[in-house]
C-alpha cells in the first residue's frame, strides 16, 4: 500500500526580515524623494518621474516578496523531499532522504543542536522559525555523503509513518 502525505508550513517573520523590508521601502521612499528633487531641475526629467516612482517601489516590493518562504513536506512510503517555496512562486526541491536512512531523531531541544552540530557539515533549518513548536530533527548522510541535519515540523500522521519505517531510531 503506497502511502502520500504533504505538509506546507511558512516560515515566520524575524526582527532581522522585517528591518530588511522596512528598510527597503525607507531606500525607496529616500530615492523616489531625491529623485522628484533632480525632477524638479529639469522639466524633461519630469516626464519620467512617475515611472522612476514605480520602479523604486515595485523594486521594494519583488525584494521583500523574496523574504517570503514556505517549506514542503512529501513523504511517499519512505522518502520525504522537502521543497523550498519563495514568493509563492518559485519551488525548488532541497532534498530527498529515505526516513531508513535517519540515524538520529527527535525533537528539538537547545542542548541537542549544540551536541550535534559539530559532528554534521550541513544545517538546513526547514521549520516555521526557532520559536515554533513540534520542532525534529533528523540525522543522516546525504547523496554526496556528507552528514546532515534537518530541522523541520512534521505532522502527527508523518511521525506515525516514521515510525513503521525506522523503528529503531524513532521512539517518539
Amino acid at each position: 500500500m503506497d502511502t502520500y502525505l504533504e505538509y506546507l508550513v511558512k516560515q515566520k517573520y524575524t526582527a532581522s526580515k522585517i528591518l530588511i523590508i522596512v528598510g527597503l521601502y525607507l531606500l525607496a521612499t529616500i530615492l523616489s524623494f531625491l529623485s522628484f528633487l533632480v525632477a524638479l531641475r529639469s522639466p524633461f526629467i519630469f516626464h519620467f518621474y512617475v515611472l522612476v516612482l514605480f520602479i523604486f517601489f515595485y523594486g521594494a516590493r519583488f525584494f521583500s516578496k523574496k523574504l517570503c518562504v514556505e517549506y514542503e513536506y512529501i513523504v511517499t512510503n519512505d522518502e520525504l523531499d522537502v521543497d523550498r517555496i519563495i514568493a509563492r512562486k518559485t519551488r525548488k526541491r532541497f532534498l530527498t532522504v529515505s526516513v531508513k536512512a535517519f540515524e538520529e531523531f527527535g525533537k528539538v531541544e537547545d542542548d541537542t543542536v549544540k551536541r550535534i552540530k559539530p559532528a554534521v557539515k550541513i544545517v538546513f533549518d526547514a521549520s516555521m522559525g526557532k520559536d515554533s513548536d513540534n520542532r525534529y530533527y533528523a540525522v543522516f548522510n546525504n547523496k554526496n555523503g556528507d552528514k546532515m541535519l534537518l530541522i523541520f515540523n512534521p505532522t502527527n500522521k508523518m511521525l506515525d509513518l516514521f515510525k513503521i519505517y525506522n523503528p529503531r531510531v524513532i521512539n517518539i
